[in-house]
């Protein structure tokens, strides 16, 4: 059963998944402003997890391996939350779509859910955000960037954990797909603007517990050593996953895979610890 809009009004049936429009906008596809609620039958509200789709900016939907995480997410006793959001892609509608579109969508995503999510059994005072990719960068932004939530009249320490796993880079200067994706994603906006490592020091909003995933190029790798370092001068606790020999869909993919351990659990004794 799949309930389009705000269900407010209804009771909700628990073990069952929701569709709800956190926001509308002229000429933006629902979809894109749209989340996933799954819900689990229990005596008790539960902790909630938000997960962020990555593709670049300009791909991926909420529907993505996301049965694995559904999955592992309830066996453990926890609603997920999957969350879509505008995205910058070739299309006439996607060219339109740049920083800051995305982490405000995010922003009334993550809104939404801290007002409303009780209806849904779940605990909006135990609530961790987390994703993958584009959607580490979003993730990583959002719970340091404390500006975003302000304008909604909320704070990252409504997080009680981040999970960020293979971040993308953020610049890339020349002639390849590559970059003329990152012209297109984030136009004229810095660097600076848009990476969390410029929020972390001195920030008292900070969720209390990180988990990173590490892979990929020495560019990755250093952007996540940079955001560590600064984490840990903040007295936050952080783990990180060593997932040099996964893919970058694998990182992603693997987590609630069946009999999969190097993502799964280092994920379970995350969420066991962000949770207490």
């Amino acid at each position: 059963m799949i309930v389009l809009g705000s269900c407010a009004n209804d009771k909700v049936i628990l073990d069952r998944k929701y569709t709800v429009s956190y926001k509308s906008l002229a000429n933006v596809e629902a979809n894109l402003l749209s989340l996933d609620i799954y819900p689990i039958n229990s005596k008790n509200r539960t902790p909630v997890i938000i997960w962020v789709h990555g593709g670049a900016w300009s791909g991926g939907d909420k529907n993505n391996n996301i049965a694995n995480k559904i999955r592992l997410f309830h066996s453990l006793g926890y609603t997920l939350v999957s969350v879509n959001y505008r995205l910058s892609s070739a299309t006439p509608a996607g060219k339109k779509v740049q920083h800051p579109n995305h982490i405000n969508d995010l922003a009334d995503a993550v809104s939404w859910v801290y007002k409303n999510i009780e209806q849904y059994n779940a605990d909006k005072s135990k609530m961790l955000i987390m994703g993958h990719s584009a959607g580490a960068q979003l993730v990583a932004l959002l719970a340091s960037d404390a500006s975003y939530l302000a304008q909604r009249g909320l704070s990252p320490t409504i997080f009680k954990g981040v999970g960020a796993y293979d971040f993308t880079k953020l610049l890339e200067i020349g002639d390849s797909e590559v970059a003329k994706n990152y012209q297109r994603v984030f136009g004229n906006s810095k660097t600076v603007q848009t990476s969390a490592i410029s929020y972390i020091k001195n920030n008292k909003s900070l969720a209390q517990f990180w988990l990173f995933a590490e892979r990929g190029s020495k560019d990755r790798k250093n952007i996540l050593a940079n955001i560590i370092e600064l984490l840990l001068a903040e007295g936050v606790s952080v783990s990180k996953i060593d997932a040099n020999g996964l893919s970058h869909a694998e990182a992603n993919r693997n987590i609630g895979a069946l009999n999969e351990k190097l993502m799964t659990n280092a994920v379970v004794e995350f969420l066991e610890t962000a949770f207490k």
